[in-house]
């Protein structure tokens, strides 16, 4: 897949505009709803997952890189 930036803007139409308007809306959309779906998921079933957060100078904690993005502390955090 590949992303093009037109930088000099003569390209654009208004419906173009907002076709991309309702994309990035969907793909913010989506990623919160993934967040509140693990966050959810994690306190139903009392799942603790900061033990696959980022642990400096551990080797287990480099899962945490990846994974780290995508757990919070809490509802009020998340």
């Amino acid at each position: 897949m590949t992303i093009s930036v037109d930088l000099d803007m003569t390209n654009t139409t208004p419906e173009r505009d907002a076709f991309q308007l309702k994309r990035s809306f969907k793909i913010a959309v989506s990623i919160t709803a993934v967040l509140w779906l693990i966050k959810i998921a994690e306190f139903a079933v009392g799942a603790r997952l900061g033990q696959y957060g980022v642990y400096p100078g551990q080797l287990n904690g480099l899962a945490g890189v990846l994974l780290a993005p995508m757990i919070h502390a809490s509802f009020e955090h998340l």
